[in-house]
């Protein structure tokens, strides 16, 4: 089909689609963004042939941009001559369907690869769109909708390639049994693999605990356990890098102190000498005793810091080692506390004694009004009165109700 009678939006279609389609993209649903996202996904493969998992979605997004630029150098043109969304219209893409609709009549009915024109037609204005989010960041020709399956995109090539790995992964490439037939140890290949650890010399394994767990092991140290075989040969590097950082700070942590460390390299699977190997291969070099202080401050009130930190805090003593500067905190600690008590016993002695003293008063008033009281009653009865329900009245023989009606009688009362 000749182009040359086309209005600019429909050359601009028969442009794209030279530049980005073709039969086999088509058929196989893979257009040239997607293509471009797979190819992002591939460079975070680890050496499993796993890519990272969700990769966000904003960098692949530069990236794939800066190759649609750079592989077709005019697209931006093209696109630009396409229809631009009609924010007055309910459907806001009908200015461009229009020019696909119109496209498609200039160019015969046909079928390639098994595929209709219609189908054809519908996955090409799937792929400008695709490629209008990406090179516009914000679609100016086809809805957002569009723009947001870019992130399912880039999750199913994530999916893809984590199950291609899954498919193509062998045991036999990273492990083999143990000569004592007790789990699995790493192939030599696989460790040379590991540039990020150093593992000379020490008997690392993998082996079943009987629980469907496989725990992974280094001298008989178990550092962890994974849900299967393959996830624990996949993370063994990562978790020995850890292992190797953490010996090396506990260690290093104790020879400052001038405290014996063997205990701490053999609880995470070395010796001495295995340690020393360690650290030789990574250029490190055991450090000397240092000098400690004691600072007051923080939650435990009094610390204990190397010797030569900038600390704002006041220093309780300085230069000494760490076992002494242990030794003085704790006896500051135990000091500071025993005030506090002693401070909070004095305030409750205060507390008390107050409360004592105010009782007393209390008490010298109820026996000053009892007193006072037991006159009045004297005085009263001595004048025939009768004291009835909180009621005084002078009767010679009755009783106040409380109603104030009298009750006489004739017995004693």
């Amino acid at each position: 089909m000749s182009t040359s009678k086309l209005s600019p939006s429909l050359q601009a279609l028969a442009e794209i689609e030279k530049l980005v389609l073709n039969q086999e993209s088509i058929f196989y649903s893979r257009g040239i963004v997607e293509r471009l996202i797979a190819d992002e996904v591939v460079k975070t493969q680890d050496k499993f042939g796993v890519p990272e998992a969700y990769i966000e979605s904003k960098l692949i997004v530069n990236s794939v941009r800066k190759n649609l630029v750079a592989k077709f150098p005019h697209l931006d043109e093209q696109l630009n001559m396409l229809p631009l969304l009609d924010k007055d219209h309910w459907d806001e893409e009908h200015l461009l369907k229009s020019a696909m609709v119109e496209y498609r009549n200039h160019k015969p009915f046909e079928y390639t690869n098994g595929l209709s024109s219609g189908l054809h037609t519908g996955r090409f204005m799937e792929e400008i769109a695709y490629i209008d989010a990406i090179i516009n960041e914000k679609p100016r020709h086809t809805e957002m909708n569009y723009g947001r399956r870019l992130s399912n995109l880039l999750r199913r090539q994530e999916e893809n390639q984590t199950q291609a790995a899954k498919d193509k992964f062998k045991r036999g490439d990273y492990v083999q049994k143990a000569a004592d037939g007790k789990g699995y140890t790493l192939t030599e290949t696989f460790l040379y693999s590991m540039t990020d650890v150093v593992c000379i010399g020490l008997d690392i394994r993998i082996k079943n605990d009987g629980d469907n767990c496989f725990e992974l092991s280094v001298e008989g140290k178990v550092l962890t356990w994974y849900d299967t075989l393959r996830e624990a040969i996949m993370s063994a590097e990562d978790r020995l890098k850890r292992n190797e950082a953490s010996v090396i700070t506990d260690v290093f942590s104790k020879a400052r102190k001038g405290l014996p460390w063997g205990e701490d390299a053999n609880h995470r699977g070395f010796t001495k000498s295995t340690f020393e190997v360690l650290i030789g291969a990574k250029d490190l070099v055991i450090p000397g005793e240092v000098a400690f202080s004691v600072v007051s401050g923080g939650w435990k009130e009094f610390e204990v810091v190397e010797e030569g930190l900038e600390l704002d805090n006041p220093k309780c003593a300085v230069g000494i080692s760490y076992e002494q500067a242990e030794a003085f905190c704790k006896h500051l600690r135990s000091s500071l506390s025993n005030s506090k008590e002693v401070s909070k016993l004095q305030r409750r002695v205060a507390d008390m004694r107050a409360a004592l003293a105010q009782t007393e008063a209390d008490l010298a008033k109820a026996q000053a009004d009892s007193l006072a009281i037991s006159q009045v009653n004297t005085l009263y009865e001595d004048n025939n009165f009768l004291i009835t329900n909180g009621v005084y009245s002078k009767l010679t023989r009755g009783i106040m109700n409380m109603d104030g009606t009298v009750e006489r009688f004739d017995g004693e009362y």
